[in-house]
C-alpha cells in the first residue's frame, strides 16, 4: 500500500492502461484515495476532450513562415541532391527527355575527353607554342607603351625593352604604395579626429 499520493509518471502509467509489476499497487491506492482517483479522472477527461479536438493543419504560408525561421540542419550530399531534383521537370515525360539529354553530354563529353587524351601532345605542343607567342606579345606591348610614356630616354636604355618595362612597372608600383601609405594616412587621422 502506498502512504503517498501518486507521481505524475504513475498517472501516466494508468492512463496509458499498462499492466505489469507495480500497476496493480497503484490501482490498489486509487481505490482507498479519493484525491488520486479525482486528479485521474481529471486527466481523462482532459486526454477524451483533447482528442475529441478537431486535427488541423497550419495554411501552406504559414507553415513556410515557420519553416523559415527554424534552423535545420541540412547535410551537404541532401542539399547537393535537393538542389539537382529542383532543376528536373515535374512531368515524367520530360523527365526522361532531360535523362536521355544529360546522357548524351555525358557520352560526348566522354568521347572528346577520351580524344583529347589520346591527342595530348598534340595540344600540348600548342598550349607552349601559343604560350611563347602571348609573352612575345605581352613584352612588345610593354616595350611600345614605355617607349610611349619615356620618349627618348626608352632608346638610351641598354638591353632592349625589358630593362625598360622592368623600370615602369617599378614606378607604377611604388606610386600604387605611395598612394596606399597616404590613404592609410588620411584614414588613421581621420579615425583619429572622429573617436
Amino acid at each position: 500500500m502506498l502512504t503517498r499520493h501518486l507521481l505524475p509518471d504513475e498517472f501516466d502509467l494508468l492512463l496509458d492502461g499498462e499492466s505489469g509489476f507495480g500497476v496493480q499497487q497503484l490501482q490498489g491506492h486509487l481505490r482507498d484515495c479519493p484525491q488520486c482517483r479525482e486528479e485521474l479522472a481529471m486527466m481523462r477527461r482532459f486526454v477524451l476532450a483533447i482528442e475529441e479536438l478537431p486535427e488541423l493543419a497550419p495554411s501552406r504560408p504559414m507553415a513556410d513562415l515557420v519553416m523559415a525561421r527554424v534552423n535545420v540542419f541540412v547535410p551537404w550530399h541532401v542539399a547537393a541532391r535537393d538542389w539537382a531534383l529542383s532543376w528536373l521537370p515535374e512531368r515524367p515525360a520530360l523527365r526522361i527527355a532531360a535523362g536521355v539529354a544529360a546522357t548524351g553530354v555525358a557520352g560526348a563529353s566522354t568521347v572528346a575527353l577520351g580524344w583529347g587524351w589520346t591527342h595530348r601532345e598534340r595540344f600540348l605542343a600548342q598550349g607552349w607554342l601559343a604560350q611563347d607567342q602571348l609573352r612575345a606579345a605581352a613584352l612588345d606591348a610593354i616595350g611600345t607603351g614605355a617607349q610611349a610614356v619615356l620618349g627618348p630616354l626608352a632608346t638610351q636604355v641598354p638591353g632592349g625593352t625589358l630593362p625598360l618595362a622592368g623600370a615602369a612597372l617599378l614606378g607604377l608600383g611604388l606610386a600604387i604604395g605611395t598612394s596606399v601609405a597616404g590613404l592609410r594616412a588620411v584614414a588613421a587621422r581621420t579615425r583619429a579626429i572622429g573617436g
